[in-house]
């Protein structure tokens, strides 16, 4: 039996993204860059990873690619593969950065029977991504509205006692290629330590 077959049974490869939510096999797929040591003379070497996160993180793919935007054409490649190979140990949950808010990736991940969860941060800012950029400032606005009139705005907060943060989100939803969208709008308030 394959270690990742055995950790699937044991029940290793699964997490709870919220306290009561469901637990769920979770994986990051991400493109990167690595810097051979010493960087002198050596060049850079981009690459695609992959990784199940659940009680314990099991890296299951790290592939060289071409170079920054080539990640997305070997994500295309390498998903259903691993979808494959990972058999009842797939994950049911994907985490991509928002260069990946794509109708193509969209489409491969849904063909997968799994959801796909794109985690944005303003530090990640650049021109590829744009289109979710458009997407999340429609949300934003539609945030930032006060009125009764507009009622697609759900909002809830609590207080994460493992990180020891309170929180409050609003979200609201939308199509995209389509595929139903859930937009959240997540803040986390951490007390002066």
């Amino acid at each position: 039996m394959t270690p990742c077959s055995v950790l699937n049974a044991k029940g290793l490869l699964q997490r709870r993204l919220m306290p009561k939510g469901p637990s769920r096999r979770l994986a990051v797929f991400d493109g990167s860059q690595a810097v051979r040591w010493p960087a002198q003379g050596m060049g850079d070497h981009y690459l695609v990873a992959a990784m199940l996160c659940g009680q314990i993180n099991y890296p299951v793919l790290a592939e060289p690619c071409k170079g920054r935007g080539h990640e997305l054409k070997g994500t295309q490649q390498w998903l259903p593969l691993l979808h494959q190979r990972l058999g009842p140990a797939a994950p049911k949950l994907w985490l991509f950065d928002a260069l990946y808010f794509n109708s193509s990736t969209f489409t491969t991940v849904r063909n997968l029977e799994a959801d796909l969860l794109i985690k944005y941060s303003s530090d990640e800012d650049d021109v590829d991504n744009k289109l979710f950029r458009d997407v999340l400032e429609d949300a934003k606005a539609l945030f930032a509205v006060q009125s009764p009139a507009i009622d697609p705005v759900e909002g809830k907060h609590g207080f994460d006692s493992t990180r020891w943060c309170s929180w409050s989100m609003k979200k609201t939803s939308a199509e995209f290629a389509g595929y139903p969208v859930n937009i959240f709008f997540l803040l986390e308030d951490y007390p002066k330590r």
